[in-house]
């Protein structure tokens, strides 16, 4: 008799969804597994997710490359309604 054999699982969190994830939001930055709060608030505000340690910009720039900033900025929310005129501090 041959042992059985099982397959080996292989884990990858993007393909997880959890039950309360409904939303088209995903938790993780676009080089890192694990979050961090400038990364977030940039995807959060806006709508573009960023590289771990980054804030304002979008993914082509790297933590702690300033040189790639220039070009790579992205709008938030906040910046697009002070344009409108609506006041919002």
């Amino acid at each position: 008799m041959q042992p059985h054999l099982k397959k080996k699982q292989v884990f990858d969190a993007h393909k997880i969804i959890l039950v309360n994830e409904t939303f088209t939001f995903q938790t993780y930055n676009v080089d890192h597994q694990v979050a961090d709060s400038a990364a977030t608030a940039t995807a959060y505000l806006c709508g573009i997710k960023a590289n771990y340690g980054t804030i304002g910009v979008n993914a082509y720039v790297k933590r702690g490359k300033c040189h790639a900033v220039k070009g790579n900025n992205v709008t938030c929310i906040a910046e697009l309604a002070q344009n409108a005129g609506d006041c919002l501090f």
